[in-house]
């Protein structure tokens, strides 16, 4: 264990001790850091060093006011609120920072976010969050999500300097439908993540409509200075905001779709809402009949299709039925086969 965290952990061990007990003798703090560090006790020069610091280290900031009473051989804080984990933040927004710390971390082969984790990381460093070894030893029990290496993540930081700028992009595109790569003049607004994969939304010159690109798909991106930027004529994120995924071609308000949900599928629904606009209507033993202000983008589709045996569009009666040919094409599909 580097020297540096053993430091840190020994700082977080007088600390607790001094606050919990109020007061305690050197054997008594030298034993806590030893049982925490699982190591043989520490040397009284460590000790004192670490009382030294603890008190007067500018880098740690702590400017802990620990006293020693003669009389009785022991130290306490002359500051009885004092602790060195006293910060303006709420326990559950310090565990937040762990996580997003962790969570960040899985992007470090996307450099702006490479940056952002480095920043998250000093903000926890600094602080010096909970006790090192009690959460080093909780992450032995935390299994996160893996976000799955997905390409085109190299294409963040040009599209965002593009976006930045107002810059021309000429995106060398090859989709799904398409044996080659086909060429496209955007005018790049906003990137937009769904479901792991990152998409760059903008105008595009040719078709003189709003497009979105995959970047995964990209094969390469030119920046044409020499273009004349078009800029959006509303928030972007605007065009997000009242649809399932990265489907944004309409118009108008979004109708109100409808959806009844058998339980237990319903308690899964209220807990991680299909949208945010999510309102239940009703509710019973049985069922739950919940309201979704958004268009039905087939992203939608794909998410009601998933919980298909449990829950049924009731409104609009177009979109009930576009449900209905994916159920009775899926029952095509699982035919008996001869």
């Amino acid at each position: 264990m580097p020297r540096n965290k053993e430091a840190l952990i020994r700082y977080r061990v007088i600390d607790r001790v001094l606050v919990n007990r109020r007061q305690a003798g050197k054997e008594e703090l030298k034993e806590a850091v030893s049982e925490a560090l699982d190591m043989e006790e520490i040397s009284d020069r460590t000790f004192y060093a670490d009382i030294h610091a603890m008190r007067n280290d500018s880098r740690l900031g702590y400017f802990a006011p620990i006293v020693f009473n003669r009389q009785i051989g022991k130290y306490h804080y002359s500051e009885k609120a004092y602790s060195i984990n006293k910060l303006p933040l709420a326990e559950e927004d310090i565990d937040s920072l762990r996580f997003a710390a962790r969570l960040l971390d899985q992007y470090t082969n996307v450099e702006i976010f490479r940056h952002f984790t480095g920043a998250v990381q000093k903000i926890v460093d600094t602080l010096n969050i909970r006790q090192f070894s009690d959460y080093e030893r909780a992450l032995n029990f935390v299994e996160f999500e893996h976000v799955p290496r997905v390409g085109g993540n190299e294409y963040i930081n040009p599209i965002l300097k593009a976006i930045d700028e107002k810059t021309v992009l000429l995106l060398h595109y090859h989709s799904f439908t398409r044996t080659e790569a086909t060429h496209h003049l955007i005018h790049p607004y906003l990137l937009k993540q769904y479901r792991n994969r990152w998409y760059v939304y903008g105008w595009h010159e040719k078709h003189q409509a709003y497009s979105t690109f995959a970047l995964d798909r990209i094969e390469g991106l030119e920046a044409k200075y020499i273009k004349k930027y078009t800029k959006p004529k509303s928030d972007p994120r605007e065009q997000f905001k009242n649809i399932v995924g990265i489907t944004t071609s309409f118009e108008g308000p979004p109708p109100e779709i409808r959806i009844r949900i058998d339980k237990p599928q319903a308690y899964y629904t209220l807990t991680q809402p299909i949208h945010e606009s999510q309102k239940v209507l009703s509710e019973d033993e049985k069922q739950l009949i919940i309201e979704l202000k958004v268009h039905p983008t087939p992203e939608l589709e794909i998410v009601l299709m998933g919980m298909a045996d449990q829950c049924e569009v009731l409104w609009p009666l177009s979109f009930r039925e576009k449900i209905k040919d994916r159920i009775q094409q899926g029952l095509r599909t699982y035919r008996p086969r001869s």
